[in-house]
């Protein structure tokens, strides 16, 4: 009888030993990994392309709107030698990026995040059907040649001055680097514009 008890005592000594090895194999890799990974030492670990694609997922981002109150003018002929009438309207313009051209390259060595913003465009334009007044107010002009020569005459506007554009660069600028604030406020990167 102590044959048979010493014989099924010793499988299962083997059988807790093994245990406590395999358990011990476990603690070790899982130290292992911690104490070579990013995500429980005291650096974080920056994804550009991921945040990146979040940030993309905002599409357009408009940054500057500008009211705009004008005169367009309509021409019987395309010489532009004497209006047929004229077209006082009020306008609101938006200009912006498709976040999609946006670029954001990081380097790991300088610590630098480099930035380049695509063209600004203009993102909408939309006339104020209700501001619209024709001078001379008989003037038999229909709605969509009205609103087509008051678009144009705002896109004309809006092209010779630089003004809504740079506007937009300015908060552009600022908006992005509020994005990406928290990505680099604690990781000693720093933001350069391309």
């Amino acid at each position: 009888m102590n044959d048979n008890e010493n014989k099924e005592k010793k499988p299962r000594i083997f059988t807790r030993l093994n245990i406590i090895l395999f358990m011990l194999l476990i603690v070790a890799a899982a130290l292992f990994v911690i104490s070579h990974s990013d995500l429980f030492s005291g650096t974080p670990s920056i994804t550009v392309s991921s945040y990146l694609e979040k940030m993309k997922a905002v599409q357009e981002l408009s940054t500057a709107q500008f009211t705009y109150n004008g005169i367009a003018q309509i021409y019987k002929d395309g010489k532009k030698e004497k209006p047929e009438c004229s077209i006082r309207y009020s306008a609101v313009v938006k200009a912006g990026i498709d976040m999609n051209d946006f670029k954001l390259e990081a380097d790991e060595e300088t610590k630098q995040l480099t930035a380049s913003l695509p063209e600004i465009k203009i993102l909408t334009n939309v006339v104020n059907e209700k501001s619209i007044s024709f001078i001379p107010e008989n003037a038999g002009i229909d709605l969509r040649t009205a609103l087509t020569a008051c678009e144009d005459d705002i896109l004309q506007e809006v092209q010779s001055s630089h003004d809504l554009f740079d506007t937009a660069e300015d908060n552009l600028k600022g908006t992005i680097e509020a994005m990406l604030l928290p990505l680099i406020s604690d990781s000693g990167y720093t933001l350069v514009w391309e």
